[in-house]
């Protein structure tokens, strides 16, 4: 209770003093550690080819939206300026979220100098944060996720900023970081509840509410959040109907154990310590506590719900930078301390590479089986010779029928792979029933053949008159993936592929 003396009244900030003036950032080191960071990312981002996802983020960015069925719309609109700028490149794809975790480690070091952290502190955050398994292992691919962690990591510091001024013009720029959160990943909503519930449980929190300030921050919010809204609200709430179904086999996969594993495994193993420590750090100083309830509460409320570690991961960006405070504060006279600790942290790091990022060649990742370890490798693989094999049964059609020939998938990642590979080819773009491929119709609704991939027999005996197995799909790695094995069939269909659409969208294969 003594510390409750530590929170002055909620008025207008006041210049501050040279005693609470923040400690000067140590450029040098963290500038150090983001062009390190960037250089070991692009050397290996285009080792083994194209994610499925990110096959699905580049087909998306080419249908621009306000949403989509299973992620709302700022990813897309980034692999369209990525495409923009390169092309469509995968190394330039992925240097776009490279530059998100770039963003991401100077604001960890950020938050540890608003907590109180001096160039030791901020510059041990902005390494081990940066070279840290959450940021490496999902830098390097181009998903959401790395957006996500920027949103996450700039609500904590407009949060700790707040709460270090008490300065409520930081309202708006929390409504606008919020806004900007919901329309990258929707798994940011936990994290704004969180911070809901840290600012209206405690005496620091509570003091900040008084005011416009936080319903100019909501209102901006809603704003900024109106379009993918209104995009739910004309497709049916399609994302609360994905999550929806999904939810019951993600709780299966991920058991409290798993994900508690998976949590500690991104967030560094031997970093645990200090993750708790910041909480401790957190809790215990009554000015952050509103910071310590809104990184507990997204971790507590996606074990319960059954998420995965990684929804919740982020929430190491708050407590590892406070746990670096604490630790500065205990090692201030230990100097070989002082560098023993971050040479130990990222010391450990260095087993986990081949897993977090492809240091790997090709062949050794094959030899050595380690896409058995993260199977986004496996996903990597492949889909060149996907459509080699649909090159192959299309080009063996009668001229005349090719041209009235479309191309269908199972799922979003065959798709992507045709439409990236297949144009220069002379392939169709494919249809998909599968997520939000399922809203871009039929680029070939003329077409009275289809080229089905991945269908089972049972589906193609209800929509085709008529049909026979063109080929069967491989990769030059031999790794039985989720598409080694499909086949490639020719379907006639009774009506053509824009008369049948709406039967073939509602029946996946």
């Amino acid at each position: 209770m003594l510390l409750e003396t530590e929170i002055p009244p909620a008025v207008a900030p006041s210049r501050p003093s040279a005693t609470t003036r923040l400690a000067r950032p140590p450029l040098l080191a963290i500038v150090a550690v983001v062009i390190a960071r960037t250089a070991l990312l692009l050397s290996v981002a285009g080792r083994y080819g194209w994610h499925r996802d990110e096959l699905y983020y580049l087909a998306a960015g080419r249908h621009p939206a306000a949403g989509y069925v299973d992620f709302p719309p700022v990813t897309p609109m980034l692999s369209a300026v990525a495409r923009g700028l390169f092309g469509p490149s995968l190394v330039g794809q992925r240097a776009m979220t490279i530059a998100a975790g770039a963003v991401v480690t100077v604001l960890a070091a950020l938050l540890a100098r608003e907590l109180g952290g001096r160039s030791w502190a901020q510059g041990v955050t902005a390494l081990v944060v940066g070279f840290g398994p959450m940021l490496l292992g999902s830098n390097i691919l181009f998903q959401t996720v790395s957006f996500d962690q920027v949103a996450w990591a700039a609500t904590f510091l407009v949060v700790v900023r707040m709460l270090r001024t008490r300065d409520p013009r930081w309202w708006p720029v929390l409504g606008a970081v919020a806004g900007i959160g919901f329309e990258t990943k929707y798994t940011v909503v936990l994290l704004l509840a969180g911070v809901a519930l840290g600012f209206v449980a405690t005496r620091a929190g509570r003091e900040l509410l008084r005011g416009r300030g936080p319903w100019i921050a909501m209102g901006i919010a809603v704003v900024l959040a109106a379009p993918n809204l209104c995009w739910q609200l004309t497709h049916g709430w399609a994302s609360v109907e994905f999550f929806r179904s999904q939810n019951a086999d993600t709780r299966a996969d991920n058991p409290p154990l798993i994900f508690l594993r998976d949590f500690v495994l991104l967030g560094n193993p031997l970093a645990f310590p200090l993750v708790v420590s910041g909480l401790v750090f957190l809790g215990r100083r009554p000015r952050w506590r509103p910071a310590a309830i809104a990184s507990v509460f997204p971790v507590v409320g996606f074990l319960v719900l059954g998420g995965k570690g990684y929804y919740a991961a982020p929430a190491v960006l708050m407590l590892l930078p406070a746990g670096m405070v604490c630790v500065e504060r205990v090692l201030t006279a230990r100097r070989w301390a002082q560098v023993l600790v971050p040479v130990a942290l990222l010391a450990s790091i260095v087993p986990l590479l081949p897993v977090g990022i492809p240091v790997q060649t090709e062949h050794t990742l094959v030899t050595h089986e380690t896409y058995k370890v993260r199977d986004d490798y496996a996903e990597e693989l492949g889909w060149p010779e996907l459509v080699d094999t649909v090159e192959r049964v299309y080009r063996e059609l009668p001229d005349a029928q090719r041209s009235r020939t479309a191309i269908f998938t199972s799922n979003y990642g065959e798709a992507g792979a045709v439409d990236l590979y297949g144009p220069s080819r002379g392939l169709p773009h494919a249809a998909s029933a599968h997520l939000t491929y399922r809203y871009w119709g039929t680029p070939r609704p003329h077409a009275t053949t289809l080229l089905v991939i991945g269908a089972r027999r049972p589906w193609l005996d209800r929509h085709c008159t008529a049909w026979h197995d063109g080929g069967v799909i491989r990769n030059h790695d031999g790794v039985h993936n989720d598409e080694w094995g499909e086949h490639v069939d020719v379907c006639q269909l009774a009506r053509s592929f824009g008369a049948e659409w709406s039967s073939i969208r509602n029946d996946a294969p």
